[in-house]
């Protein structure tokens, strides 16, 4: 039995890593609380931003949770939201939480993952879990691996291709094939400045004796069950360079 914290940056690989750990209880982004309030379509399980107003989607990203409630979407027929029982089994919902559910599902679930044998739980910054239950499951964890990537211009030129066309992890085995056209410069910049954050997190909450670190670029990640997007994009490298030293 083996116990394994996955902390990632975007678009490190982290899904695909995480497929290949050989555990009962392969949680994957099991504390991304912010399922619980986003609305999707029975037809395809896609998010309906349509409904969502920005102010619940700034809230979410600056993880004001409170916030980020009072401003939640209102569910149709046509909607349901992603949730976990006690067992750390997902389920789909058309009931979204009360408040109190909401601010204590973290707690909850971290409790809930402690009474099994054994779980590997991929963590990353935009979840919001706090720094006192990182802090215990780095503890308790056999295993505690840092992905990253050599090289941040890369990172958020995914990152990019992945917001504009929401497009993030296909089903197992599926390989999505996709024309963004041309890049939209503004969400580089905030996906550079994200990534640039989300190194920083990870070095602050990660960094122990018994972390493994690896690099995206070095990870031999054949036989994983999720396959890496074909998304075309056309960027002017030199430009995307020039940001990158505009902001560091």
């Amino acid at each position: 039995m083996v116990k394994v914290v996955v902390a990632a940056t975007p678009r490190s690989g982290s899904h695909a890593f995480c497929s290949k750990l050989e555990v009962k209880n392969n949680l994957y982004e099991c504390m991304n609380i912010e399922d619980m309030l986003l609305p999707r379509l029975h037809e395809n399980e896609k998010i309906d931003f349509d409904i969502c107003s920005q102010e619940f989607l700034v809230a979410l990203d600056q993880q004001d949770w409170t916030t980020a409630w009072n401003q939640r979407p209102m569910l149709t027929n046509h909607h349901f939201v992603l949730r976990f029982d006690d067992n750390m089994n997902k389920y789909f919902s058309n009931v979204q939480p009360t408040l109190e559910e909401f601010l204590y599902e973290h707690e909850r679930r971290w409790k809930c993952i402690q009474q099994l044998d054994d779980w590997a739980i991929k963590i990353i910054m935009y979840q919001g879990v706090s720094t006192s239950i990182l802090s215990e499951m780095v503890s308790m964890a056999d295993r505690v691996v840092v992905l990253r990537r050599k090289n941040s211009v890369d990172q958020a030129i995914s990152l990019t291709k992945s917001t504009m066309l929401q497009l993030w992890h296909n089903e197992p085995g599926q390989v999505v094939k996709a024309d963004a056209g041309e890049i939209d410069y503004n969400i580089f910049r905030d996906s550079l400045k994200d990534i640039l954050v989300n190194n920083n997190w990870v070095s602050n909450n990660f960094n122990t004796p018994k972390t493994e670190y690896y690099y995206y670029e070095d990870v031999d990640f054949t036989g994983s069950v999720y396959n890496k997007n074909q998304i075309n994009v056309e960027y002017n490298r030199e430009r995307c360079e020039e940001i990158l030293h505009e902001i560091q």
